[in-house]
């Protein structure tokens, strides 16, 4: 679906997960959410430009840019739970968070910043940094290619709360299976 005149840009919202600082590499890793489908979905083939050699598509991946169409960011936890939903509720998506690497100074500006915060990601810069962990560029021209982008990330103050909320709620959940599952004799203790 592509995003209209009056809807949201498209940018991806993308977590930090650490700054490196050391040895010359100054790149920050950042997560983002991705549905992602190994298999192939429906029964439809589909059939690319005029080739008419039908194919199934699988190892589809995509980035989760918004919580939907009417909406720009994510507001609450949850509406990423919606999402978790919604996404993995078919049974054919199944929702990842892998990484990419930016230069650490297209984050340093107005905020400081430290794991956990969240800017949102302009669908070009987001690219260019999936060619450079594809190793389809260099980390000079990755660069560059930086150098040159008109819109840098931006500080999203607020996403950073809802994610953080949303992680606090997703241990709590992991303690609480945890203790029900010890409780219940299904728990399998590690032993030397």
């Amino acid at each position: 679906m592509a995003i209209g005149k009056g809807e949201p840009r498209l940018s991806v919202p993308m977590w930090i997960d650490a700054v490196k600082s050391d040895g010359g590499f100054e790149m920050t890793r950042l997560s983002y959410f991705s549905a992602e489908a190994d298999e192939p979905i429906g029964d439809q083939a589909l059939y690319p430009t005029q080739s008419e050699m039908p194919v199934l598509v699988h190892g589809l991946t995509c980035a989760i840019c918004h919580p939907d169409m009417r909406r720009g960011n994510f507001e609450s936890a949850g509406d990423i739970e919606e999402m978790f939903e919604r996404v993995e509720g078919s049974g054919e998506f199944s929702i990842e968070t892998p990484d990419l690497w930016l230069p650490n100074e297209l984050l340093f500006s107005k905020h400081t910043p430290k794991r956990g915060d969240v800017y949102r990601v302009d669908k070009g810069l987001f690219a260019a940094a999936l060619r450079f962990r594809s190793g389809r560029t260099t980390e000079k021209e990755f660069r560059e290619e930086c150098a040159k982008v008109r819109r840098k990330p931006a500080y999203s103050a607020h996403e950073t709360r809802v994610i953080a909320e949303w992680s606090e709620m997703q241990v709590q959940v992991a303690r609480e299976t945890y203790q029900e599952e010890k409780d219940s004799g299904n728990y399998m203790g590690y032993r030397e």
